[in-house]
């Protein structure tokens, strides 16, 4: 329902939406009556459970703390919540989805904010990092094929450092 009527965050700004989740009441109404506002909850709520199911049959995870990193492998992409419901006190996350074929990571937006809880590890920019595995994945193209330019189309692209959860991951054209 939010990604439905309201911006990203950070992207137009949030005036709009405060006041449809502050209007005086409602949220306490949403409290004592969850089911009667199902439908601006229920499809999240079940894709998150399907996805912890998902991770807790097929998936594995690895932790890294050394390195701030956590590992998950799962056959296909899940909600987000289902995937971070098991970082937790990780900064940055390495997602797989073997049978998609896809890699994703995340620098957690606890790394965004100022933590009194728990150190936290810095950012990364990673502009520089995806202009070389840009050039790594071309020559892998280039000296496999005998051809230059033969390409899927994929590319590995990033967000700047300043949002709130910047991605790095191998996208596909639509």
């Amino acid at each position: 329902m939010e990604a439905r009527n309201f911006s990203r965050p950070f992207e137009h700004g949030d005036a709009d939406k405060w006041p449809y989740f502050l209007t005086p009441g409602r949220f306490l109404q949403v409290l004592r009556n969850p089911e009667a506002f199902s439908t601006e909850w229920k499809t999240e709520y079940e894709q998150v459970h399907s996805g912890l199911s998902q991770i807790a049959k097929s998936g594995r995870i690895r932790r890294y703390e050394d390195i701030d990193l956590c590992v998950i492998e799962s056959p296909e992409p899940v909600h987000y919540y289902s995937l971070f419901s098991h970082t937790r006190g990780f900064d940055v996350v390495l997602s797989s989805y073997g049978a998609a074929n896809r890699m994703e990571i995340e620098q957690k937006y606890t790394q965004f904010v100022n933590l009194d809880s728990r150190p936290t590890f810095p950012r990364i920019e990673m502009i520089t990092f995806t202009e070389m595995l840009n050039q790594l994945e071309q020559q892998h193209r280039n000296s496999s094929s005998g051809k230059a330019g033969k390409a899927d189309g994929t590319e590995w692209v990033c967000e700047r450092i300043v949002d709130t959860g910047p991605l790095l991951r191998l996208d596909r054209p639509a």
